[in-house]
C-alpha cells in the first residue's frame, strides 16, 4: 500500500540596506513562547499523531485525487523530470520551470528513511532565469529585482511526513528589494529506492517586498540522507548535534505565481545548498515541531468550493468569485458552518504541487482592520471606550509639533476612520492614488511620520472620511505609545498574544512589516501574511463570534457592531465614492444595497460590511455568519452576486432583522 494517501499603491525601489528583526521564538517541548518588544506569548501546544497530521494537510485520499498536477505511479511520466542526479549536480540553469507536481510526493511514495534537522542556506542566487511578465515601472531593469535575496537561509526540522520551517511568517533579509517567508512543507521517498537511500523535501516559500505587502509564491526542492552518527530521533540524546551528520543536494526552485498588481515575473534555477545540522531536541527545534502539530490540529475541515452545491443544492458556486479574471486569482473560498470551501490554487505551472493549504497571501489594506481596527478594540475593551477618543496628539507630541492646529481635537476614532479634517483633494481616492508617495516610500519612522502630517487642514475632524493610508500608520503609531506607557506592551504583540493566538491561526501570520529603525513601528495598514485558514478563523471571530472566544469578550462589542454595520445609528462615513454608496466605520468598508437587490425587500436600505486590498483582494463578512473571500491581482473587485447567492446556504434578512 501506498505510504501517501492519493489527495498597494505605487511601488518604488528602496535602497535602505539596514535591517531590524522584529520577532524571535522561544522554543519550548510543550508551549511556544514568542517575544516581540518585550511581550512574551506562550502557546500551550497538543500532541496530534502522523497520520491525523497528513490527513489534515493533504487530505484523505478523495481530497488528494483532486490535486493538480498530481504524478503518476512508479515513476512514470513527470515523476521522473528532475533526477538525482540532477539535484546532485550543482548550480544549474534549467530551460524552463517545471509542472508544480514535481514539488510534490507521488501517489506511490515511501515513507522517509532519513529526519532532518538544521540550517539550510543558498548561494550564487543572482545565477537564476527571470522572465518579466508584467512591470509597468520598469522594475526589471534592477539587477536587484531579478535575484534572490544574498541571504537566503532557512531552518527546517522534519516531522514524520513533514517539513517544518523554524521561523515562520516575514523573515528580514537586509535586501534592498525581498525579504521571505516561509511555510511547512513536505518528505519522502521516492518508490523502489529510485534515490538510493535519499530522502527529497519540497516546501512553499514566497519573495515579498520589504517595504510592500506584494507577495511572489514559489516552491523549493532538494534531496538529503543522514551520514553516519545519529539518523533517527529516537537515536538522538542530549548531545546529539556533536553526532548528527547530513548532507544534501543542490536545491531546485520556481516562483510561477503572485499576489502582486504591478510586478509579476517568473523566477527559476538550481541553486549550491548546504546544510548546518542541529538537534532537533534544541528549545526552539522543539518548540517549531509542537507549534506546527498544534496549527494542523486547529485547522478547519476544507473541501473543493465546487462542493457547496452537494451540500447546499440550490446554491452556484461560480457566484463566489467565478466572474474574475481565474488567472489573476491566488486564493479565493466560502467559510459556511464550519467548512472552508476553496477553489483550486493555481500557478502558471500546476497546482502549486499540493501546498494550497500553506500557499502565503498578503493582506495589504485588509490590514486596516485585522491590525489597526483589532488593536483599538482590545485597547477599549482593557482601557474602556475612552481609549477611541483619545487625542493623537496627546501620544504624539513631538510627530503633531510641526502643525499642531491642525490636530486639535483629532482622536484616535478619527484616525481609524481617516476622518481626520486634514487632505489635499476631496476627490475620492486622489491623495491615495496621487500624494502617497512621500509617505509609501520611506521605511523608517520619523521619514513616514513627516509624510503622514503634511497634509492640509481643511474640516472639522470626524467630518469627511478622505481614504489615507497614512492615517491608519498614525493610529497604530499613536495606539503603541499609549500600551507602552499602559503596561510596556507592543501593539502588535497584544493582539498576537490576546487575539491571534487563541483564536489558533498560524504562526505564519503572526508578523508584521515594521519600520526599518530603533522604533519598529508596526505598519498598522498593510503588512500581513495570511493562510485561507487563518481568513476563516479572522473572519468568523469578527462576524460571528462578534470579538469573543470561548464565550470571553476579547474585543470592544459596540465598536466591533458598529463596524460590521449592525448598529443603525453608528454608519459611519459617506466615502463619497461617485459610482457606489459606500461607507467606512471602524476600519471597515460597507457597501449600501438596496434591500430588494440583495433578497431583502422588507429592508430600504441592506449594509454589506467587507476587507478591501490593493490590487483585488476582499474579505466579505456576510451577516448571515458566512465569509466569502478572494485574493488576486486583478484589479477585479466584486461581491455583489456572491451576497445575494449566500442568501441560500443561510438567509441575510433574518440576520438583519435581528441586530437593528
Amino acid at each position: 500500500m501506498p505510504y501517501f494517501s492519493s489527495a498597494l499603491r505605487d511601488p518604488y525601489m528602496y535602497m535602505c540596506v539596514c535591517a531590524v528583526s522584529v520577532l524571535s521564538v522561544v522554543h519550548l517541548s510543550t508551549a511556544i513562547s514568542i517575544v516581540e518588544k518585550g511581550a512574551t506569548v506562550t502557546v500551550p501546544v497538543p500532541r496530534v499523531s502522523d497520520n491525523r497530521m497528513w490527513q489534515a494537510v493533504h487530505g484523505n485520499s478523495s481530497q488528494q485525487q483532486q490535486r493538480g498536477g498530481q504524478r503518476g505511479k512508479g515513476g512514470q511520466g513527470i515523476a521522473s523530470v528532475i533526477t538525482l542526479a540532477e539535484l546532485q549536480s550543482g548550480f544549474l540553469l534549467p530551460v524552463s520551470p517545471l509542472d508544480d507536481a514535481v514539488y510534490g510526493p507521488p501517489a506511490d511514495a515511501a515513507p522517509p528513511s532519513n529526519t532532518f534537522s538544521g540550517r539550510v542556506t543558498l548561494s550564487e542566487t543572482a545565477r537564476i532565469q527571470t522572465e518579466i511578465l508584467k512591470d509597468p515601472y520598469n522594475y526589471g531593469a534592477y539587477a536587484s529585482r531579478r535575484r534572490l535575496p544574498p541571504e537566503f537561509a532557512i531552518e527546517y526540522l522534519t516531522d514524520g511526513t513533514a517539513l517544518v520551517p523554524v521561523q515562520r511568517g516575514l523573515v528580514t533579509t537586509g535586501d534592498v528589494v525581498w525579504n521571505l517567508v516561509f511555510s511547512p512543507g513536505v518528505v519522502w521517498d521516492e518508490p523502489d529506492d529510485t534515490d538510493r537511500g535519499w530522502t527529497r523535501a519540497a516546501a512553499p516559500f514566497a519573495l515579498s517586498e520589504r517595504n510592500a505587502n506584494c507577495v511572489h509564491n514559489g516552491l523549493l526542492l532538494f534531496a538529503f540522507r543522514s551520514v553516519g552518527g545519529a539518523s533517527t530521533t529516537a537515536d538522538r540524546g542530549a548531545n546529539a548535534s556533536s553526532r548528527l551528520a547530513l548532507e544534501m543536494t543542490a536545491v531546485r526552485f520556481q516562483i510561477t505565481a503572485e499576489t502582486c498588481r504591478y510586478f509579476q515575473a517568473t523566477y527559476w534555477g538550481q541553486l549550491p545548498g548546504a546544510v548546518y545540522p542541529e538537534a532537533d531536541t534544541t528549545p526552539r527545534f522543539a518548540a517549531a515541531r509542537a507549534q506546527y502539530r498544534w496549527e494542523v490540529q486547529t485547522r478547519a475541515p476544507v473541501a473543493p468550493l465546487a462542493q457547496l452545491a452537494t451540500d447546499y443544492p440550490t446554491v452556484d458556486p461560480a457566484a463566489f468569485g467565478g466572474s474574475l479574471d481565474q488567472s489573476r486569482v491566488s486564493a479565493r473560498g466560502v467559510y459556511a458552518r464550519g467548512t472552508l470551501y476553496v477553489a483550486p490554487c493555481k500557478t502558471r505551472t500546476g497546482g502549486y504541487g499540493g501546498h494550497c493549504a500553506n500557499l502565503v497571501v498578503p493582506s495589504y489594506s485588509t490590514a486596516k482592520y485585522i491590525m489597526a481596527g483589532m488593536a483599538i478594540g482590545r485597547l477599549a475593551q482593557i482601557y474602556g471606550r475612552g481609549v477611541y477618543d483619545e487625542l493623537v496628539s496627546t501620544w504624539l507630541p513631538t510627530e503633531t509639533r510641526a502643525h499642531p492646529e491642525d490636530w486639535v481635537g483629532v482622536t484616535f476614532r478619527h484616525a481609524l476612520d481617516m476622518s481626520t479634517g486634514n487632505y489635499d483633494s476631496a476627490a475620492y481616492q486622489y491623495d491615495e492614488d496621487n500624494d502617497m508617495g512621500p509617505f509609501f516610500v520611506p521605511d523608517t519612522y520619523a521619514a513616514k511620520m513627516t509624510a503622514a502630517f503634511g497634509f492640509t487642514h481643511r474640516v472639522e475632524p470626524g467630518t469627511k472620511h478622505i481614504y489615507h493610508t497614512s492615517d491608519t500608520f498614525i493610529v497604530a503609531s499613536a495606539m503603541q505609545q499609549y500600551l507602552k506607557a499602559k503596561s510596556g506592551r507592543d501593539v502588535w504583540a497584544m493582539v498576537i498574544e490576546d487575539i491571534l493566538v487563541p483564536l489558533k491561526v498560524s504562526s505564519g501570520s503572526w508578523t508584521s512589516l515594521r519600520t526599518y529603525d530603533t522604533m519598529a513601528q508596526p505598519y498598522g495598514g498593510m503588512g500581513l501574511w495570511f493562510t485561507v485558514d487563518d481568513v476563516a478563523k479572522i473572519a468568523t471571530f469578527l462576524s460571528v463570534d462578534h470579538g469573543a472566544i470561548n464565550g470571553v469578550q476579547l474585543l470592544e462589542k459596540e465598536g466591533l457592531l458598529a463596524g460590521l454595520q449592525q448598529v443603525p445609528t453608528d454608519r459611519g462615513l459617506n466615502a463619497d465614492n461617485p459610482d457606489l454608496t459606500l461607507r467606512y466605520n471602524h476600519g471597515m468598508w460597507a457597501k449600501v444595497y438596496r434591500g430588494a437587490d440583495v433578497g431583502c425587500p422588507q429592508q430600504e436600505s441592506f449594509y454589506q460590511p467587507y476587507l478591501s486590498g490593493f490590487g483585488g483582494i476582499r474579505i466579505v463578512l456576510l451577516n448571515n455568519g458566512v465569509t466569502y473571500f478572494y485574493f488576486s491581482d486583478g484589479g477585479e473587485f466584486e461581491m455583489d452576486a456572491a451576497v445575494v447567492e449566500s442568501n441560500k446556504i443561510a438567509p441575510l434578512c433574518a440576520q438583519m432583522a435581528r441586530v437593528q
